[in-house]
């Protein structure tokens, strides 16, 4: 488990996958047959999805223990992502910000104030999922992002009742789409290195927000750190006007201040 996000959830003093749909589904009479439609099809609105604010309740799986907490999530575009830990009344006791390229994270009454880059391995040291700030920020949209790629192949997957797509990227690394017919909701998105899943994405409770189609449950599950982390989101509200400020927090006065170094560097 990430120690920290466990830290996140266990402040909020509330301690204590979903696939796609089975069946066998046939294709639709206009079923379509390009890949790049599937991909246009399930993309066409991201440019419109500005900011996402909501409450969500996470849950963080182990093998020696299950973490429920409530959080308030914000995310503006491109990169710029923020995590606050609630009590049950609602009190902030916690928080993880990044407006993309540094980052901050302190507990209320605790002793260290963590900053650094927001890079990949710093990302996954306070949230199990170790993306760029940007990759996480369209994760939370529900709108994971598409990797360059080479090769592309759609079928139509009748257990799932949606498009699978297979996108070929580099140094053995492949992507897979699960996109329904019409809408364009992304299922499911897996990344598979020479043979494994080491990503495995699963979008469900779709709803109509602001004018947008977004899940309210995403689960993820990542080989690296042994990752299975379950988000439901409650109240949603998109491309409200968010405030820069709520993704730039500056330490408090009197707490010990620790740089976290970035391996990429």
């Amino acid at each position: 488990m990430t120690r920290r996000l466990g830290a996140l959830l266990a402040a909020a003093a509330l301690a204590t996958l979903a696939g796609c749909p089975s069946g066998d589904v046939d294709p639709p009479s206009d079923v379509l047959t390009d890949p790049g439609a599937v991909i246009e099809l399930a993309t066409r609105d991201v440019a419109g999805l500005r900011t996402l604010a909501v409450e969500a309740r996470a849950t963080q799986y182990s093998d020696a223990q299950v973490i429920k907490g409530k959080l308030a999530i914000l995310v503006s575009r491109p990169a710029s992502v923020h995590f606050s830990g609630l009590s049950p009344t609602d009190d902030v006791v916690s928080v993880l910000a990044t407006d993309g390229d540094r980052f901050t994270s302190f507990e209320r009454g605790g002793k260290v104030c963590y900053t650094g880059r927001a890079c990949p391995t710093n990302v996954g040291r306070l949230v199990p999922i170790a993306m760029e700030p940007e990759q996480l920020a369209s994760v939370l949209f529900g709108r994971p992002p598409v990797i360059a790629h080479a090769g592309e192949t759609v079928t139509w997957d009748r257990g799932a009742g949606a498009y699978r797509l297979e996108l070929e990227g580099q140094d053995g690394v492949t992507q897979r789409l699960w996109v329904t017919h019409g809408r364009g909701e992304v299922k499911r998105a897996q990344l598979v290195k020479d043979g494994k899943v080491q990503v495995d994405l699963a979008y469900d409770d779709f709803g109509d927000e602001g004018g947008f189609r977004l899940p309210h449950r995403l689960d993820v599950k990542m080989k690296k750190g042994d990752v299975d982390l379950r988000l439901v989101y409650r109240d949603v509200d998109v491309n409200l006007e968010l405030d820069a400020g709520a993704f730039r927090i500056p330490c408090p006065e009197g707490i010990r201040v620790e740089e976290l170094p970035c391996p990429e560097e």
